[in-house]
Order: C-alpha cells, then sequence, then structure tokens
C-alpha cells in the first residue's frame, strides 16, 4: 500500500467513525505476537490517518473479538467465491475495511452511489457480508436493505455478525461506541428471525465465536473465559456470533421454466400421471437457457469417449427445470452394456473435471455409472430400474425405461429405494470421525441430509400416495405425519441444499435423526432385500 506524506484529516459524523474503531481493533491485531486476522493493511492505512486512536481505549478482548469476527467473514467469502467464481461480492457498509484486500473477491459498488444496484448482474450468485453493520441502522433500515437485495438477486448468501437485544443494549455503555456518540438500534436473539422478513432467507449456519478454534490464539487472560461460556448456547449468543443465510428468490419467470407437462395437466401436483403410476420426471425441452451449453457439452465427452456406452441420462433439477446457476450441480447416469470398468470410472472423472472448469454456472459435476444387465435386474427393479424410468432423463441411446414397468408410490418401493439406510449410518459415522477438513465436512453434510430427506418422504410416500424430488416439499409432507421431528427434517433440507461444517449438525443428522428414522422406517417398510 503506497505510504502517504501528509496524514488525512477525516471528517466523519458519530455513525461513521464506527470505520475507526474496527480499522484500529484490526491494526492493533495485527500487531500482536499469535495475531487473529493479521492485516497489516488495516495498520498501514492507520497511520495515514490524523486521529487520537488512544481515545477509543480498545480492550484486548474487543481487538480479539474483531478480529476473529472479521476472519470468519472473510472465511465465508472465500469459501463462496471458490465455489462461484462468477459470484457478485457486496461488503456493505465497509467504510475502511481492507476485506477486498484480504480476500480479493469480484469487484462490488459502493453503498452510496444513487442506483447503486442498477450496474449489478442480477443473474449471478451474490455475496452479501455486512459486518457490525446490523446495531447501527436506525429503525428498520437493515430490513428493507435485506430485502432490496434479495428482490434484485436471484441466489446467494447472506453473512453478518449478529447481535441479541442484550448485545445491542450492552454496545451504548462500551467506552468506545461512548467515546464515538453513537446508540444501538437493530438486533435479534433467534437467528431464525430473518426468515420472517419475507425476503427469501434461510438460516444456514450459526458461528458461535466462543466455540471458534481460534479462541486458542486469544492472549492468554482472554481464553479462560470463552472456554467456558462455551458450554451456553444462550450465553454465547450475548458474544460474537455470525450468521450465514441461503437467498433463493423464486420468480415468476423460473416457476414459468417447470417441464411443459405440468402445466398441460399430463402431470398433477403429486407427482403422478392420470392412472395414478409415478411420472416421469424433467425433459430435455424443461432445461433452462443457461444450462443449454453444459448439456450439450456433456452429450460431446459422452458420445466421444465411450464405445461401449449403451445410454446416457439426466437427472436432478437441470431437467426437471427448477436449477438456479452457480447453485445446481449437473448430474448424469451412464448405462453400459457391459459392467463398468476402473478405466470407463476414470474417464468420467476428467469428464466431470472438465465441464467444473468450463461452466461457472454449474456448483460441480457428478457422473455415476452402471451396466444395462445390473439396472434391468430383479433386484434392481424397484431401485436403480424405478430410477432410470422415472427419475432419468434420456439423453443419448436408446430408453431403458421401455423395458421396465411403470412405479406406484407403494410400500414396496418405498423398502427397495431406501431401506437401507441403518446399514450407511456407521459409514457415514467413520467419514464425520476421519474429516481433517470443512470440505470433507461439508460434503458429508450434503450427501447425508439428502439422503435423509429423500427417506423421509419415501417413509411416508405410501401414505399420501405422491412422488415428488424437491426438497423443501418432501420435508414438509414428512412432518404431516412426523410433526415432532418435522424441526430436524427442515434442517436437513436447509443442509441438503447449502451444505455446512458444523460438526453440531452433523451430529444431529448421524446420531440422532438418522438412527430414528431408519428404526422407524425398518419397522414401516422393513429391511431393503440384500443384493448381489
Amino acid at each position: 500500500m503506497r505510504t502517504l506524506v501528509q496524514r488525512l484529516r477525516l471528517d466523519l459524523d458519530p455513525l461513521r467513525k464506527t470505520l475507526l474503531l474496527t480499522l484500529y481493533a484490526r491494526a492493533l491485531d495485527s500487531k500482536l505476537p499469535r495475531p487473529i486476522l493479521g492485516d497489516a493493511d488495516s495498520a498501514a492505512l492507520g497511520d495515514t490517518i490524523d486521529y487520537d486512536f488512544a481515545k477509543l481505549e480498545l480492550k484486548p478482548n474487543l481487538i480479539c473479538g474483531t478480529a476473529l469476527r472479521a476472519k470468519k467473514l472473510d472465511d465465508a467469502v472465500r469459501e463462496f467465491v471458490a465455489a462461484h467464481p462468477r459470484a457478485v461480492v457486496l461488503d456493505l457498509g465497509c467504510g475502511l475495511d481492507t476485506r477486498v484486500l484480504r480476500c480479493d473477491p469480484p469487484a462490488g459498488v459502493d453503498l452510496t452511489e444513487p442506483g447503486w444496484l442498477d450496474p449489478l448482474p442480477r443473474d449471478r450468485p451474490a455475496m452479501i457480508v455486512a459486518e457490525g453493520l446490523l446495531p447501527l441502522l436506525p429503525g428498520d433500515t437493515f430490513r428493507r436493505l435485506t430485502s432490496e437485495l434479495t428482490a434484485y438477486f436471484d441466489t446467494g448468501e447472506l453473512a453478518i455478525n449478529g447481535y441479541t437485544r442484550f448485545a445491542a443494549w450492552s454496545m451504548k455503555y462500551h467506552p468506545a461506541i461512548k467515546a464515538i456518540g453513537i446508540t444501538a438500534a437493530q438486533d435479534f436473539d433467534d437467528p431464525r428471525t430473518p426468515e420472517a422478513w419475507n425476503a427469501g432467507l434461510t438460516l444456514v449456519e450459526e458461528q458461535l465465536l466462543t466455540r471458534a478454534p481460534e479462541v486458542a490464539d486469544f492472549p492468554q487472560p482472554l481464553r479462560a473465559a470463552p472456554r467456558l461460556i462455551s458450554y451456553s448456547t444462550a450465553l454465547s449468543r450475548q458474544g460474537t456470533r455470525i450468521l450465514r443465510y441461503r437467498l433463493l428468490t423464486v420468480t415468476l419467470a423460473r416457476l414459468r421454466s417447470l417441464p411443459a407437462a405440468v402445466h398441460s395437466g399430463l402431470v398433477d401436483d403429486r407427482g403422478l400421471a392420470s392412472d395414478g403410476t409415478i411420472a416421469r420426471e424433467g425433459s430435455l425441452d424443461g432445461v433452462p437457457a443457461e444450462f443449454a451449453p453444459v448439456v450439450e457439452a456433456l452429450r460431446v465427452h459422452v458420445a466421444g469417449t465411450f464405445s461401449r456406452l449403451h445410454s446416457a441420462y439426466l437427472y436432478g433439477s437441470i431437467p426437471r427445470g427448477t436449477a438456479v446457476p452457480g447453485v445446481s450441480d449437473l448430474d448424469a447416469l451412464l448405462a453400459f452394456h457391459d459392467e463398468p470398468t476402473d478405466a470407463d470410472r476414470a474417464d468420467a472423472r476428467r469428464i466431470e473435471a472438465a465441464l467444473d472448469r468450463a461452466f461457472p454456472q454449474i456448483n460441480g459435476a457428478g457422473i455415476q455409472l452402471a451396466g444395462v444387465r445390473t439396472l434391468l435386474s430383479d433386484a434392481e427393479r424397484h431401485d436403480g430400474g424405478f430410477f432410470v424410468a422415472c427419475l432419468c432423463t434420456p439423453l443419448l441411446g436408446d430408453d431403458l425405461a421401455e423395458r421396465l414397468p411403470s412405479y406406484r408410490p407403494t410400500s414396496l418401493l418405498a423398502r427397495e429405494t431406501n431401506g437401507n439406510l441403518a446399514a450407511l449410518l456407521p459409514g457415514w459415522r467413520q467419514r464425520a470421525a476421519a474429516a481433517a477438513t470443512d470440505h470433507e465436512r461439508r460434503t458429508l453434510s450434503r450427501s447425508v441430509s439428502r439422503r435423509l430427506v429423500r427417506t423421509g418422504f419415501t417413509l411416508v410416500m405410501s401414505r399420501w400416495g405422491c412422488w415428488t424430488s424437491d426438497l423443501d416439499r418432501s420435508a414438509e409432507l414428512f412432518g404431516r405425519y412426523y410433526p415432532e421431528r418435522l424441526g430436524q427434517m427442515r434442517k436437513a433440507a436447509v443442509t441438503a441444499r447449502a451444505p455446512t461444517a458444523d460438526p453440531a449438525v452433523l451430529g444431529l443428522l448421524i446420531d440422532d435423526l438418522g438412527p430414528w428414522l431408519a428404526a422407524e422406517y425398518t419397522a414401516t417398510h422393513g429391511e431393503r432385500a440384500p443384493r448381489p
């Protein structure tokens, strides 16, 4: 950063003086023997400003807390941008924050510009960050601002540090806040409160920073209190917490992209054809325009790679017409004349990697391989066969569905599709125990939560007599019959769309909801027949 010869004198109102408080805290952290954030740019920037920072009287706990808060929000930005390279990043009220230097995200714009949203592409995923902003805005300003942002962008994430009523109230007595001369305003105790703002927000994660591993890097006298408080969720929430919300705004245009069969009346809203059998999901005509190049690239790659291919299929949100750019993944099934080999699997992995690199509108690609004989076998008739006949959209070759029966939402179908949940639990526990990185935990939470939501739905499928692949609808239908477990199933549905690395969420899914669901499933439908 360029050093200025003459120091700058800033004429700031009380609200904007808070920029100096957080800047100074980050600068002091960078000079600690074991810094939490290590933001040398903030220290350099502070040296250029003509202000008596000492009168802020920052205590060590505020210095470390501010640095840790910034680090966790930086992590959220880096994670989102890594998953969505074309993302738009908005740092609301950033002022003198150096996050743009620490994270190097795509460029945003100044919140104070007239028509400030207009230059931003609304069809790209948005990462919205608000650090220290919530309690400083008057009235319901933050709520209205959030609604404006979520109405503009289709998808993305909002990451903030939230304040309880007590935390916001106590701020006005803090010496640094009193020195600046502001009063706190907005707050909420329940982290799910923003879900009721009618802004398309769903809570993904609540990080209580008393439980953060970085607390071990605090100066020795400051470690004891967070460690003690960390045992109580209620007390931990009175300190610093990072709240992350998934943004998904369903527009009329998105609804119009649903498969034409639904609108024509060939399929009712319960996923059934006119004869009561389960209707096949998806169509190539229903693929959203943003994903058409991805599907064509998949077709070309597959046709040019596998000489023993019988047929290829799409499944998931892309052929169903509900895919969201930057959020949804590409799912495909390849059926071979004989059983796939290790070389086939290696080729499939290369295609996945090539598609993931070339198309930012997908959040990864997954290609499953199987042999025709296996898919058409009696053992797979109500599992793999059902999957091909009802959940897959033909892309290449002869459609195997023509050699398979029609299916109804019966207990037999429930047993053969998801009746092996109990057998999966030990492996999930081993993977959770062995997971060494947040990426490994997020990957596991995604697969586990998706399986649990689908199993929860098929548990009640025969009672309702319907079919759906929609995760939210699956959770709500499950809740009609098991209201006492609805909260957990909703959590699983949220995690399926926005995976989390929180060990507590994994514990809830694997050690609480999972075992209960496996036992209830076996009691209701029995165990799946053994596979060869």
